[in-house]
């Protein structure tokens, strides 16, 4: 996690996709409180849609299915021990059908519907997301349906020609958990990470 950088140890490899670098190295040049810190910045980048590596004797195998929270989003997979480390990509203390998307940082509802399918199809027991409890394929299955339903209704609405408000009293968000931000509000100087998924599936769907 970005914020968390501060406490890594000094020397370490920090691997990273090349677009997340690209994401740290933007936001530490514009400064302020979401600026990464200037010497752990990743130094190992990953380009490619798969790689894998052994670190320690453990096999892991890194996946950049498309933008989905970001643009540098990185699926870290254990086969051996049958984890899955998601980051934000999965956030089960949102409101289903609500994925937390970056569009500042050039993530993609459609690439997160494409990473969260891809999550659940691999072989594992444990699905740990950036935030709240662990998940099983199940739950994500359950977030990657209820997503993709919402986004083909918001998609049919647009081309009704409804606007944003229409949309939204039409198709009305589900509860977020008491404990989490609510939609709208400024969490780390980063409010546009608390956008709706229906703000972002809108603003993707009108873009001229």
């Amino acid at each position: 996690h970005v914020n968390g950088l501060a406490s890594f140890p000094a020397g370490i490899t920090i691997i990273a996709h090349e677009n997340n670098k690209k994401e740290q190295e933007a936001a530490l040049a514009a400064g302020g409180r979401g600026a990464p810190p200037a010497d752990r910045l990743p130094n190992r980048a990953v380009s490619g849609a798969k790689e894998t590596m052994t670190i320690d004797g453990v096999r892991f195998e890194l996946y950049h299915y498309a933008p989905a929270h970001t643009s540098g989003d990185l699926v870290v997979y254990l086969p051996d021990l049958k984890v899955v480390a998601t980051g934000d990509i999965i956030a089960p203390q949102r409101a289903l059908g609500n994925p937390a998307i970056h569009p500042e940082k050039h993530g993609s509802t459609a690439g997160w519907i494409v990473n969260a399918k891809a999550i659940a199809k691999l072989d594992a027991d444990t699905i740990m997301p950036g935030h709240g409890a662990l998940q099983t394929k199940a739950d994500v299955e359950a977030q990657a349906r209820a997503a993709e339903e919402k986004r083909a209704k918001i998609e049919a609405l647009v081309k009704q020609g409804k606007t944003l408000e229409e949309i939204k009293a039409a198709i009305p968000e589900l509860p977020v958990p008491a404990d989490a931000p609510q939609p709208g509000t400024v969490v780390g100087g980063r409010g546009a990470g608390q956008l709706t998924y229906t703000d972002v599936v809108y603003a993707e769907l009108t873009r001229k």
